[in-house]
């Protein structure tokens, strides 16, 4: 006879910012890249990316921070590996595509509604706010007071202004 072990989870898991949002089944693409040597600052989960152009080895996708005026090709999602990559890192990057829209745990900037379209901020602060003078990169999916978690889609091209 075996003794029998009961595992119970007895913290409540709570999102972080840049996690997918694994009760969506199904939501993401999620693609291996590298901080690009081009990249002179840190990346961080929730942080924009676009393809290095400069790039020229050949089957690897280098990534640098997308300015808020530049059209995302996805965004840094969170890992237990590092939190803060600089060049030549491995980086998890969500994009919109097969997969789906990925649903991302973000920072409100400033109170979000239900719905809303955001675009990153463009203080240089890690979090979204409501579509003003940059690209429309998500919508979100919970009303949020600024600087709070909430969750959004990232949205897939051709971005629009609203």
């Amino acid at each position: 006879m075996g003794s029998q072990i009961n595992i119970t989870n007895q913290e409540r898991i709570t999102p972080i910012l840049g996690m997918l949002d694994f009760n969506q089944p199904g939501t993401a693409t999620i693609l291996d890249a590298i901080v690009s040597p081009n990249e002179s600052g840190t990346i961080q989960p929730g942080v924009p990316v676009i393809l290095d152009t400069a790039a020229t080895v050949p089957g690897v996708w280098q990534v640098k921070k997308a300015a808020y005026s530049d059209i995302p090709w996805g965004m840094c999602i969170y890992t237990v590996r590092k939190n803060s990559l600089t060049s030549y890192d491995q980086v998890k990057v969500a994009i919109p595509g097969v997969g789906g829209n990925p649903i991302i745990w973000h920072v409100a900037g400033e109170a979000i509604t239900l719905g809303e379209y955001l675009q990153y901020n463009t203080t240089g602060a890690i979090s979204m706010i409501a579509v003003a003078a940059g690209k429309q990169i998500a919508q979100a999916l919970d009303p949020a007071a600024s600087g709070a978690l909430f969750r959004m889609a990232l949205l897939a091209a051709p971005y629009t202004a609203a």
